[in-house]
């Protein structure tokens, strides 16, 4: 086995880029303020991403405008900016039918969870 078959190489800009918009989809579909265990745990249990891919690319749209985020009681949480919505708009092709309804399925089916959690913690 070959050093470069232990270190898988870095994912391909398409394939970060589609990750994001999976994210910045599910965020602007809620509508409300998510929690980072929110995303972290509806990325892992669809198998969309690992959990430092989600930590990585939320950490990369705070820093280039597209989320804000925000802290209360130790809980972060994050909003979709108007930048962030242009971005989507932009690229919301790049993920396709099936993913799309899956993030509206989760967010039908947990919204008033996610809005009662950030309604505790606020």
């Amino acid at each position: 086995m070959t050093q470069q078959n232990l270190y898988p190489s870095e994912e391909n800009d398409e394939k970060q880029l589609e990750k994001k918009i999976i994210l910045l989809y599910l965020i602007y579909k809620i509508d409300i303020p998510l929690s980072n265990s929110h995303i972290t745990q509806f990325a892992l249990e669809a198998n969309y991403m690992s959990y430092y891919q989600v930590q990585k690319y939320l950490q990369e749209m705070v820093e280039v405008g597209y989320l804000d985020k925000s802290s209360n009681n130790n809980t972060t949480h994050y909003t979709i900016t108007d930048d962030g919505v242009q971005a989507l708009d932009a690229f919301i092709r790049n993920i396709s039918t099936e993913v799309k309804n899956h993030i509206i399925k989760y967010v039908a089916d947990n919204r008033k969870t996610v809005k009662k959690d950030f309604d505790n913690i606020a």
